[in-house]
């Protein structure tokens, strides 16, 4: 199951976004939309969800939940796979076993 948001102030790159979640919802089994990314990092962190991932967010949108996946096992980082550079806000956190392929799929 993943989550993710929509990036309501980017009209920008909708596009891309829409891309991501086309290829995410045909290899994924469920999506979920919680409205809140520090919720849904701390979701992923025990195991309640297994990827979130958004990108533009603000840095109080996803600095304790990023600490929280790590502290928990998981992993997080921007998008591609990189560290998390909080001023971007591009985030993708999930279990170990699923984030690289995870990464992979977004890199539409």
């Amino acid at each position: 199951m993943f989550a993710s948001g929509i990036p309501s102030y980017q009209r920008d790159s909708i596009d891309l976004f829409q891309k991501r979640m086309d290829v995410c919802m045909r290899s994924m089994d469920a999506y979920r939309r919680g409205g809140s990314a520090a919720l849904d990092l701390a979701y992923v962190a025990a195991g309640r969800l297994d990827v979130y991932w958004e990108a533009g967010l603000k840095s109080w949108d996803i600095a304790a939940g990023y600490l929280l996946v790590q502290e928990a096992g998981g992993l997080a980082t921007d998008l591609n796979g990189s560290t998390v550079d909080l001023e971007k806000g591009d985030i993708l956190a999930a279990n170990p076993h699923l984030h690289a392929s995870v990464t992979r799929l977004l890199k539409v």
